[in-house]
């Protein structure tokens, strides 16, 4: 299992970690990943208050780690809102500066 799971990304708490590396699911009763997982997978999903979600997952063909964020509003408006409001919560959580990544302009 791996350390130190994040409570939160940006301003919104971080209600369940699924994390296909390990087999964690801790938004499931067992506690288990009810989808495959396998131990070199890094492929992590966070599901946030408000309905958002969170997946990391690393590149199988390239050195990058890509993620996908999920939100849900009442409009196109509020969904954006969200989400931009979301985004340095994400680069937050990834610290790719810290973690020694190099980072890409978003397209």
């Amino acid at each position: 299992m791996r350390e130190g799971y994040p409570t939160s990304c940006g301003p919104l708490k971080i209600i369940s970690v699924m994390d296909l590396g390990t087999g964690v699911d801790t938004g499931h009763p067992s506690g288990q990943a009810q989808l495959p997982w396998d131990s070199s997978a890094l492929h992590i999903t966070f599901s946030l208050e408000g309905g958002a979600t969170l997946t990391l997952r690393a590149s199988g063909t390239e050195p990058k780690l890509k993620y996908y964020l999920e939100v849900v509003g009442s409009d196109q408006e509020e969904a954006l809102r969200s989400a931009l409001m979301l985004e340095g919560g994400v680069s937050d959580l990834i610290d790719a500066e810290g973690s020694g990544l190099e980072t890409m302009p978003s397209m």
